[in-house]
């Protein structure tokens, strides 16, 4: 199997973050697809899985939190041979930084409710995977987030006037005094 230096990737990596509209899906996609390559060979990373890699890839790019240097790194190191005990550590560390980014946009509330939601979707997928990503590599959980990013919303639909029962708003005012630090 071929694989592109890292050099190579670099460079078009850089490419495809110069430019904008469809030239910028086709070079990602293609960049999106020789990181597949290796997910696949190092984690069995098939079936939904691959679509949802793509999704994921397409959605941080979407929210430019995607084409940065420490994301370069991660995909440079694919593939490449190393003296770690981990012969697949890269490929790891590279969805554990796809999750941990994908979290953050489940918990940002700039983002569009749908998008919030399957970030927050995809972000618990890559760490519950067959690959067993270790829940250390997070900065924070994927389930935490998206639980106060929901929180956030029944708090806002009770200040709209939505009729929230009153368990849901014992609930919400709980976990916002959590989420907060008071008891």
């Amino acid at each position: 199997m071929h694989v592109t230096s890292p050099e190579d990737r670099a460079i078009a990596w850089r490419t495809a973050l110069s430019r904008r509209g469809e030239e910028r899906e086709a070079l990602r996609h293609l960049l999106v697809s020789e990181m597949l390559v290796e997910l696949r060979s190092d984690l069995d990373l098939y079936g939904n899985y691959g679509d949802a890699f793509v999704d994921s890839v397409d959605l941080l790019d979407r929210y430019d939190r995607f084409f940065d240097h420490p994301m370069l790194m991660a995909y440079q190191a694919l593939g490449v041979e190393t003296d770690a005990d981990d012969e697949h550590e890269d490929s790891r560390r590279l969805l554990a930084a796809v999750a941990t980014r994908l979290g953050e946009v489940a918990s940002s509330d700039d983002i569009d409710g749908a998008d919030r939601h399957r970030s927050g979707d995809l972000a618990e997928l890559w760490p519950g995977g067959s690959y067993r990503i270790p829940a250390g590599q997070f900065r924070s959980s994927a389930s935490l987030l998206r639980q106060r990013a929901g929180t956030r919303h029944k708090l806002r639909d009770l200040q709209r006037g939505r009729s929230l029962s009153d368990q849901e708003i014992v609930v919400a005012l709980r976990e916002s005094r959590r989420d907060d630090g008071s008891r």
